[in-house]
């Protein structure tokens, strides 16, 4: 490993669940013709139709044939063969090596740049091609179109690709033979990237977009930022020129020469982003040499020779422009440039470019090797697009891979969706002592969000094994490369994982010896024991559990990596090996014992939230999430089990998520039981037994073996964590809900065990409850809903475990889903007469007795029943007898009867709901008998009752007006005691409006109350109104007790009750007449006058005659008010007596008045009827004449 403090990156990633792996394409290349060791290293790889071309830096190819697997070999691999060793020709010596294979399998040729020398070959055994073009001297060559396939030539007649020659670009069709279609002029070009018409080019310098049809241009941003560009040159497009002969070359030079432009790149840019200004730029270069310092970037050491030799087979019909022969290199920076060290590593820095997609290209931008860099993209207009991706060095090379996800553009519904990343060698370490690294990042996402990580590997990481004491992979040299065409390679760590095999429940024992079976070769002395028979048909089961994933295994690869004399494919890491990979690493922690779990539940617990709605995209993606949730959702609930073993109680944030992960895995629930102890025996296991995929067998065995390392049976054992059992009861009511599925396998087992284990579980669980009613959600309810369930089978297994467990109102409700009467109630009894019943639920038996009793038919169980409730608890037992609702219905003179002969303590509460429940006032008068005994005798017996009644009075006295009433006061100021809560009842009779019906003998109530008049006040108040006594009546509710608002309401209501309103009325009774509660007024205004404190007298009198003053008489009055008192206090009174007189007598001179004209009126109809019917004669029995005027 690299020296941490020598490290850009910080740190080095773990290759487990890396975005990328390397499988060994090739190993122990030989790169020198002799086998010695030397320092010959790869320069650059391709791939192509199973033949693979190796360049070396000895300007070498290797050839090699790749020889498939056999495909009924699972662990064989692909072996490559050396078919040629080829040395194509150069120009000059260098230490480049072969810089670039360009394949062009459309056409069959392959364009080799070796040592800045180009040379054509013929596909696939690189043979020459084109003999009569010789190799000339170039830069780069490339530039083919990458919105078109390799194997598809780009326009009829063959494939257009593009050379960086000194003072030029020129672009060539290759097919039969090569025809120059035109040159651009731009020098000095070291590498490009071409996307229809526009090419992301490059020189020492900096970037530019090219319209390679148009012949504009746009530079771009510098490679260094101690370029000599004029920055106000940037993004501005230019007007290249195109030299004079560029299309009238001959054919030694390059082949055919053409006289009219390409059809197929004749066509306008499809963007316009070259239609504008058209004026040259001073940024202008062509020209230029290829810097020495660039021609050998893979070399530590630098170069000599700074001037290469001029090409000896690039000829022109015409001279060189002028501008080429007085040009000179870029001038030396300022002084004032402040690092040496950065302006010596500017000229090392050589162009990157990659293209993500057909309208983007990536560039590197960097001020040295070992300075970190910056990728920036820039669409076809030339602006910059998207965020930028940062490098922990300007990297050595520089490969795209993935389409990318672009979140706000529309998709397909059958697109699949490919991240998209950036794979780049980077230096990790300083100048003096440095490694290269592979570091992947994401460039479909900006730096800001969660996915946008950047992750460096060590080479051996990656591999995923240890270097051999021979390999030469020592970090100094890495170099990676997009191939021409991808393979399928295997990766037999899917299948290893995923295929299913056998799975043992339970810690294995050894087994007794077999008895050997002689089969039909027994003559021959061959025997198989049913073991051996047991053992054959699992392996037959494995092998065809193996063939079906192994189809699942084979990931595309499409690019390489090399180090030393070993070349890797680099392949994307399908999703569920990172998964799993993750998951191993959080299996097990690194202090624990080896072989030991102990899983990291932050870790778990993130992974599954990265996927929670993943929508698997192809067949393994499927069989991958489902694995994953299940190998997770066993850990989470390891990580449970052996928390609780060593005591470790902050757990209870992971049950959810556990509980969650569970369901959604939807593992079979035996498993989870076989990881408790105490309910392991409820386990049914089939003949088959149970198969689960390798993974997960691996996870549950490491937990058995140290289940029995540890004693971790012993600890649960002890403890019964209330976490894991809270699960197990989760997980199987949920399978419970699955019974009537027809997709569950092993049905019978599967929920016999779930059956078994749900009770018992659900009890232990249980235990640590408080004790009281099941609430909503709880525990207590899901086991009242087990037993409540007519399906629960195990009905003699439940009544054991409840008798066990000491639940006894449980078990009353198992006898109650069976309809056992009987058995319901003897449970009942048991726990009311206190019998320890653990859940200690029935805290309101004795209701749900009454409220049972009610609805049962057998009315010897019902009267059996009442009559030991109402001896227990009068109160509710009486409501058995007086509801009118219950099945079995009692006569009030048989209840009676029953309750006087076998609960006599029941009367009293009997008569109570019958007077103050059913309003059944007739039975008030022997209820007042009762009560009265109830007061009696507590305040025969307590002085302190006595003292707590005068202090009522006293406190009550001493409150200011507006006050309450007396009975509104006791009520709201009442204590808990049965005597208080007797007397309030005792009043309520007393002074009530009961019909004549239930009236009560008042004299041998007085006569019982006498002794306590002084304590018992508003009782004598009612008997003294009840007597006639009112005078007596208002003077103690004026001065015994303080309640004016009271002695008012007793006058008007004449004295009939003292807790009656105005609004009352009671049967049989006249309402008090004028006359009387004008006289009851009067003994009110006399007890007003001998209140002892005058401003109190004063007021009251007042508010008395102002509010009633039409019940008093004015003389009356004036006589009772003392001399002394100002006329301001019954001015009121007085003003209200005058008004009355004086309306009195207006009223009655209008009624004289109205009378005389009255009379005056019928005296006029009298005279005018005596004129109408005139006079009449009489005569009397003698016939004489009566002189009688007509009546």
């Amino acid at each position: 490993m690299m020296d941490p403090q020598n490290s850009m990156s910080g740190r080095t990633e773990s290759s487990d669940d890396a975005p990328y792996l390397l499988r060994s394409l090739a190993k122990d290349v030989p790169l020198s013709a002799d086998g010695e060791k030397n320092d010959t290293r790869i320069t650059c790889v391709e791939f192509w139709n199973d033949n693979l071309y190796i360049g070396t830096s000895a300007a070498e190819i290797l050839h090699l044939v790749r020889i498939p697997p056999d495909p009924q070999d699972v662990s064989a691999e692909s072996t490559f063969i050396l078919a040629s060793r080829l040395r194509p020709p150069v120009l000059r010596e260098a230490e480049d090596g072969i810089q670039r294979i360009l394949l062009l399998p459309a056409v069959g040729k392959a364009a080799i740049l070796s040592n800045h020398t180009l040379s054509f070959y013929s596909l696939p055994e690189l043979s020459p091609a084109f003999p009569r073009l010789k190799p000339f001297t170039c830069a780069w060559v490339g530039g083919t179109d990458q919105d078109i396939s390799e194997d598809v030539m780009d326009e009829p007649g063959g494939v257009v690709i593009m050379m960086g020659l000194r003072n030029k670009i020129r672009m060539v069709r290759i097919g039969e033979e090569p025809i120059v279609v035109r040159d651009i002029e731009f020098g000095g070009c070291l590498t490009t990237s071409r996307r229809g018409d526009v090419a992301c080019v490059a020189d020492a310098n900096s970037y530019a977009l090219l319209d390679v049809v148009h012949q504009q241009k746009i530079p771009l941003f510098p490679i260094s930022s101690f370029s000599t560009e004029d920055p106000q040159s940037i993004g501005e497009t230019s007007q290249l020129s195109t030299p004079p002969s560029a299309h009238s070359r001959s054919v030694s030079a390059l082949g055919r020469s053409e006289t009219t432009q390409d059809r197929g790149h004749g066509r306008s840019s499809s963007l316009g982003v070259f239609s504008g200004d058209t004026r040259r730029h001073s940024s202008t270069r062509y020209g230029f040499d290829i810097p020495d310092s660039l021609s050998r970037m893979t070399s530590p050491t630098p170069r000599t020779n700074t001037t290469p030799p001029e090409s000896t087979t690039e000829r022109s019909a015409s001279p060189r422009p002028q501008q080429e022969t007085n040009k000179s290199l870029p001038p030396p920076p300022p002084e004032s440039r402040p690092s040496s060290q950065l302006i010596k590593g500017f000229g090392l820095l050589r162009p990157q470019i990659a293209s993500p997609t057909s309208t983007e290209f990536l560039l590197a931008q960097g001020n040295g090797p070992f300075d970190p860099g910056v990728g920036m993209f820039v669409n076809l207009d030339g602006e910059v697009v998207r965020g930028t991706i940062e490098f922990t060095s300007y990297p050595d090379n520089m490969v795209v891979d993935g389409k990318g996800i672009d979140l706000t553009a529309s998709a397909a519904l059958d697109e699949v969706f490919e991240e998209g990343y950036v794979l780049s060698v980077v230096r990790a370490g300083t100048e003096d002592s440095f490694k290269r690294q592979l570091e992947i990042q994401r460039w479909d996402v900006d730096s800001g969000e969660g996915h946008a990580t950047k992750l460096n590997y060590d080479l051996e990481s990656l591999v995923g094994e240890a270097p051999s004491a021979e390999a030469t992979t020592d970090g100094t040299d890495l170099g990676i490369q997009r191939l021409l065409s991808a393979v399928d390679i295997s990766l037999p760590e899917i299948s290893s994982v995923l295929a299913k095999k056998r799975l043992s429940l339970k810690p294995s024992t050894p087994a007794p010896p077999s008895s050997p079976i002689v089969s039909e070769q027994s003559a021959k002395g061959k025997t198989r024991t049913a073991e051996d028979i047991f053992e054959e048909s699992e392996e037959t089961r494995e092998r065809d559990e193996l063939e079906i994933v192994r189809r699942l295994c084979n990931v595309p690869a499409k690019m390489a990596c090399w180090s030393g004399d070993r070349i890797w494919w680099t392949v994307r890491n399908p999703r569920f090996l990172q998964l799993n990979a993750r998951l191993e690493q959080a299996s097990s922690s690194a202090e624990s014992r080896r072989g030991f779990l102990r899983p990291d539940r932050v870790a778990v617990q993130l992974l599954l939230n990265d996927i929670r709605g993943l929508d698997p995209r192809t067949e393994l993606d499927f069989f991958a999430l489902s694995f994953i949730r299940q190998k997770a959702a066993l850990l989470l609930f390891a990580d449970l089990i052996l928390r609780v073993s060593s005591d470790e109680n902050n757990q209870q944030q992971g049950v959810r998520a556990t509980e969650k992960a569970l369901i959604e895995s939807e593992l079979d629930p035996r498993i989870i039981l076989a990881f408790i102890p105490v309910i392991r025996d409820e386990i049914r296991e089939g003949d088959s037994g149970l198969w689960a995929h390798n993974g997960l067998k691996d996870v549950f065995e490491k937990f058995l073996h140290q289940e029995a390392q540890v004693d971790i049976s012993s600890q649960m054992s002890g403890s019964l964590s209330h976490l894991v059992l809270q699960l197990a009861k989760t997980y199987m009511l949920y399978w419970r809900k699955k019974r009537n599925f027809g997709s569950v396998e092993d049905r019978d087992d599967l929920f016999g065990s779930v059956d078994a284990a749900l009770l018992h579980i659900l009890l232990i669980l249980d235990q640590g409850s408080s004790p009281g009613p099941a609430t909503p959600g709880s525990v207590r309810q899901e086991l009242n809903i087990v037993v409540d369930d007519k399906e629960f089978e195990s009905f003699d297994r439940a009544v054991l475990l409840l008798e066990q467990y000491k639940r006894l109102y449980v078990l009353s409700r198992l006898y109650q889903s069976r309809k056992m009467s009987s058995k319901v109630l003897a449970t009942w009894k048991r726990i009311i007469s206190g019998e320890h019943d653990a859940g200690g639920e029935f805290l309101d038996g004795e209701q749900q007795l009454r409220r049972y009793l009610t609805k049962l038919k057998d009315s010897k169980l019902v009267r059996e029943y009442a009559i030991w409730l109402a001896n227990r608890n009068p109160k509710l037992g009486v409501q058995v007898f007086a509801d009118d609702h219950s099945t079995v219905k009692f006569r009030t003179t048989d209840a009676l009867k029953i309750l006087h002969e076998h609960a006599p303590a029941a009367v009293k509460e009997y008569l109570e709901y019958l007077v103050f429940g059913k309003k059944q006032t007739q039975y008030s008068n022997e209820l007042i008998g009762y009560y009265l005994d109830v007061v009696v005798k507590e305040l025969e017996l307590s002085e302190e009752s006595k003292q707590i009644l005068m202090q009522t009075y006293e406190t009550y006295r001493a409150l200011h007006p507006p006050k309450p009433t007396y009975r509104q006061f006791i009520m709201d100021n009442a204590i808990d005691a049965e005597w208080w809560q007797s007397r309030l009842r005792l009043l309520q009779l007393l002074g009530g409006t009961q019909d004549p019906a239930s009236s009560y003998d008042t004299a041998a109530v007085l006569e019982r109350l006498t002794a306590y008049e002084e304590h018992l006040v508003p009782e004598m108040i009612i008997l003294c109104g009840r007597q006639g006594r009112h005078e007596e009546a208002i003077r103690l509710l004026t001065h015994g007790l303080g309640d004016f608002d009271t002695a008012v309401s007793y006058c008007l209501l004449g004295g009939h009750s003292l807790f009656r309103t105005l609004g009352d009325v009671v049967p049989g009774r006249p309402k008090p007449s004028r006359e009387d509660q004008s006289r009851l007024f009067e003994y009110l205004l006399h007890e007003f006058f001998q209140i002892r404190d005058l401003s109190d007298r004063i007021e009251r009198t007042g508010e008395l005659l102002e509010r009633f003053g039409p019940w008093f008489d004015v003389s009356t009055v004036l006589n009772m008010i003392p001399d002394s008192w100002a006329i301001d206090v019954f001015s009121g009174f007085l003003v209200s007596a005058l008004r009355r007189l004086v309306r009195e007598r207006c009223e009655a001179a209008v009624t004289k008045a109205l009378s005389g004209a009255q009379n005056l009126k019928l005296t006029a109809e009298l005279a005018d009827r005596q004129d109408e019917l005139g006079p009449k004669v009489e005569y009397d029995a003698h016939n004489a004449r009566i002189d009688n005027s007509v009546a």
